[in-house]
């Protein structure tokens, strides 16, 4: 035959806990001291974050008339720029602009790099010790990935002014032309998205942004009030006869 539980209700597991109360107390206790004398020797670790977007240069720029330099996808430019980000060469230009004396690998070590599919983003985070170095190198980290992807985003720039080159051209031609045509010369701005290093620790990345045409809406002339002359009543005079004209 197989022994009873020793403990078969709830009411005995609540009378072993009365039992050894101090016990629990005591080994509580001393855990949490160890983790907050633990907690307190620990060096605090800052990270800071910076990203560089790649934009789709050929976005609003087909009704202009002008191909721009084939390149690759937004989503491969900043896989590209992922990786070669993270190379020893590009963590030494990094190094020697942060007058460093830290190793490379200890520099890539600190750092993580990732890529958002969505936003074409290459989010990079760096953790440190010290929270200005921290967002210093996640910084430095960011702008040459930048300075790597810069030639495409010279080339979509030249392609951008042959672009505005022929919409001119268009705007002086007399010939008739369709209404897209007409629409597609109206002014259109056209920025590059290549940004600095911001203080948040924000990097843009490099690419292009452009603004669809704006119609401006012309103000119509309010006609002008005419005044209402005032027009003196004449007096009524007693009732004509029948047959007798009104003198006046």
């Amino acid at each position: 035959m197989g022994e009873a539980p020793r403990y078969a209700t709830l009411r005995d597991y609540l009378r072993v806990l009365r039992e050894q109360r101090i016990l629990i107390v005591v080994i509580a206790a001393v855990v949490a001291g160890a983790a907050l004398f633990l907690a307190d020797r620990q060096d605090p670790i800052y990270e800071s974050e910076a990203s560089v977007q790649f934009l789709d240069t050929n976005v609003d720029t087909g009704f202009l008339g002008a191909t721009l330099p084939a390149e690759a996808t937004p989503d491969a430019r900043a896989a590209t720029a992922a990786q070669q980000v993270g190379q020893p060469e590009t963590l030494a230009r990094v190094r020697q602009k942060l007058k460093t004396k830290e190793s490379i690998g200890r520099l890539r070590s600190a750092l993580s790099i990732s890529t958002e599919s969505r936003t074409n983003l290459v989010v990079i985070q760096a953790r440190w010790g010290n929270a200005k170095f921290a967002a210093d190198l996640a910084n430095a980290v960011a702008a040459e990935s930048r300075r790597i992807s810069l030639p495409d985003g010279t080339q979509a720039a030249e392609g951008l002014a042959e672009a505005a080159r022929q919409l001119a051209h268009r705007q002086a031609d007399p010939a008739p032309v369709s209404g897209a045509a007409r629409q597609a010369r109206h002014a259109v701005a056209v920025r590059l998205a290549v940004e600095g290093d911001g203080d948040r620790g924000a990097v843009g990345g490099p690419g292009l942004a452009a603004a669809g045409p704006r119609h401006a809406a012309r103000p119509r002339p309010r006609p002008h009030a005419r005044r209402a002359r005032s027009v003196p009543a004449r007096r009524a005079g007693p009732p004509a006869a029948l047959g007798e004209r009104d003198p006046r």
